[in-house]
């Protein structure tokens, strides 16, 4: 776990600082990568029959992950991984709590959370980002509405352009102004 979440953010970087400079001077568009990482016991190998096969991975965690990867970009986020991950990695980065989600072929929601880096190397205004993020998402889960409203209008305004921090406007509104009840989740599905 603690290498599948030092590659993705190594990946993350050497394309946000080396190859996406480069398209830009080139005068070719930038890219963006998404990455999931989920937890779970997997079949690698060779699969198919004699005639037909295929070195592949299959398991229930490949295609979790594979729903991570896709829904970064409801997020805004980069590098999400679940709950499973986290225990095995916790302490190692610098993490914040996305949500609770429900993803295609599942019913039990799973805690995502995105990965910034490597404490230590993380700059201060990152951190208190984070920190602040952090804040906010606790008393939404915790069903202090009001109280994750106040802290996440500050958020805004300090943040304006963090997707994510839109996605949980957009949400506190919905439920504060009677268009959608408290969920402690959100339910995903292939588009």
């Amino acid at each position: 776990e603690e290498l599948a979440v030092r590659s993705a953010l190594l990946m993350n970087q050497y394309l946000t600082h080396t190859l996406n400079p480069h398209f830009k001077y080139k005068g070719l568009p930038e890219l963006r990568a998404n990455y999931g990482i989920a937890t779970g016991d997997v079949v690698v190998g060779n699969m198919g029959s004699e005639k037909v096969f295929d070195y592949t991975v299959i398991g229930d965690s490949v295609n979790f992950a594979s729903r991570l990867e896709g829904i970064n970009k409801q997020y805004g986020t980069r590098i999400l991984i679940c709950e499973e991950t986290l225990k095995k990695v916790e302490g190692k980065f610098v993490y914040r709590k996305v949500d609770h989600v429900i993803v295609k072929g599942k019913t039990v929601p799973v805690g995502i959370y995105e990965v910034f880096g490597v404490p230590g190397t993380i700059l201060p205004e990152i951190q208190k980002q984070v920190d602040t993020f952090q804040e906010m998402v606790s008393a939404f889960f915790a069903e202090d509405i009001e109280k994750a409203a106040q802290i996440l209008r500050q958020y805004r305004l300090d943040y304006p352009s963090d997707q994510l921090g839109e996605f949980y406007e957009n949400r506190i509104h919905d439920i504060q102004s009677g268009v959608q009840p408290f969920r402690s989740y959100t339910k995903w599905s292939d588009k």
